[in-house]
């Protein structure tokens, strides 16, 4: 399934339906276009203003800290991180780029390097809601 945007308007198309799209308004309102696929959300960013290199933008290239907010804000709420760091002239990841990606990283790493959930106690909350959760 696609979600195509057009002039005429917003649509889901259906890969198992050639030919079939429902509009995305007529779907919100009275939800008549039901499907069992789901399909996650992508969250596509560039490292930089744009989605290719120029060296006068060296100095807006995200931060570290950007990015790690960028990466909580998607992959933290269940999206993927599509990160684009567009290769220079020199057909390399430019030094600006690679030096927040290795910050990112450390971030990263300091914030997760510890499993929370190795010592967590789980519990099971049934859809009925009759049951109280274990004390």
């Amino acid at each position: 399934m696609e979600l195509r945007v057009t002039q005429i308007g917003i649509y889901w198309i259906l890969p198992d339906l050639p030919g079939r799209r429902c509009s995305f308004h007529r779907y919100i309102e009275s939800r008549e276009c039901i499907w069992k696929n789901w399909i996650p959300a992508e969250c596509d960013v560039s490292i930089r203003p744009g989605w290719f290199y120029h060296q006068q933008e060296d100095d807006k290239v995200k931060t570290p800290a950007q990015l790690f907010d960028l990466y909580l804000k998607s992959v933290g709420r269940g999206a993927h991180l599509l990160l684009n760091v567009p290769p220079d002239r020199r057909g390399l990841i430019n030094e600006h780029d690679s030096i927040s990606l290795v910050g990112f990283k450390k971030l990263r790493d300091e914030s997760f390097g510890k499993n929370l959930a190795k010592q967590a106690k789980a519990y099971f909350i049934p859809h009925d809601g009759m049951r109280a959760a274990p004390g």
